[in-house]
């Protein structure tokens, strides 16, 4: 299975998992969650899977 974090889809679940906590006002966090998870080091993927 090949998952594709992006932002969307962490804002999403972030939501999903806090309905009641306030509004995310630092977007750094879910664009380094995207990045860490597309992450290569020479032309290899460092994680084989979502973690």
């Amino acid at each position: 299975m090949i998952l594709h974090i992006d932002e969307s889809w962490i804002l999403e679940a972030a939501e999903r998992a806090g309905q009641r906590d306030p509004a995310a006002d630092d977007y750094g966090v879910p664009i380094a969650a995207v990045a860490r998870h597309r992450g290569e080091l020479l032309d290899t993927p460092v994680y084989d899977g979502p973690y």
